[in-house]
């Protein structure tokens, strides 16, 4: 049987947190959560600077290969006598239309220029899941306009692009912005639609960047 003085003890160790220990519990959970957005951050950052390097990279490749070989890719009409296997040649007129599109990686990956098999057609993907894509025009550039797009960027990631890189405005500049574009696949065109006002872009949604090559 206990003692009166070691019931009390026993309740007393029954107590719940004090103010302070909820304090510090409270600070701890807000500096977790707090490291936690701050970590994904980071993330949505690292992939904004990846997808832009991958952009700038694939740009720079396109003025190689006309610098090489005097034409554009996907519509260079002498690729096959070049490069056995590689598909199919362009027809030579300077710009990149519906049927060149996904020629155009094929001769891109041909001459070396980014990785993949001779006659590979896939479109490549980018850091957050999406697809890059050649557009003619789209996002209100001319459609006479060989254009790059890569789909299924967040919205808030959009706007810091325009920001950082461009004039902030998602329908005029050298970047632009519209809708995902519908029947996108790894291995199907797809033309971007027409821009979308900077206004109406919100963090909750996903939207395709585009720049003239």
């Amino acid at each position: 049987m206990q003692t009166p003085s070691a019931k009390l003890g026993t309740l007393e160790s029954q107590k719940g947190f004090t103010l302070i220990e909820l304090s510090i519990v409270l600070v701890i959970i807000g500096l977790l959560v707090g490291g936690v957005i701050k970590g994904q951050e980071l993330i949505k950052g690292s992939r904004q600077n990846n997808m832009m390097n991958a952009i700038q990279g694939y740009t720079a490749a396109v003025s190689n290969y006309q610098g090489t070989y005097r034409a554009l890719p996907g519509d260079d009409s002498g690729a096959q006598t070049r490069w056995t296997g590689t598909g199919a040649n362009g027809n030579g007129n300077g710009l990149i239309s519906a049927a060149e599109r996904q020629t155009f990686w094929a001769h891109m990956r041909a001459a070396g220029l980014i990785t993949g098999a001779l006659a590979d057609t896939t479109n490549p993907t980018n850091a957050f899941g999406g697809l890059f894509f050649i557009s003619e025009g789209g996002g209100g550039f001319a459609a006479t306009a060989p254009t790059l797009c890569t789909s299924r960027v967040p919205g808030d990631v959009v706007l810091r692009i325009l920001t950082q890189y461009d004039n902030g405005q998602s329908n005029s500049g050298d970047i632009r912005v519209s809708v995902n574009p519908a029947g996108l696949t790894a291995t199907t065109a797809a033309n971007a639609g027409a821009a979308v006002a900077t206004n109406t872009i919100t963090a909750d949604n996903s939207y395709a960047v585009c720049s003239r090559l």
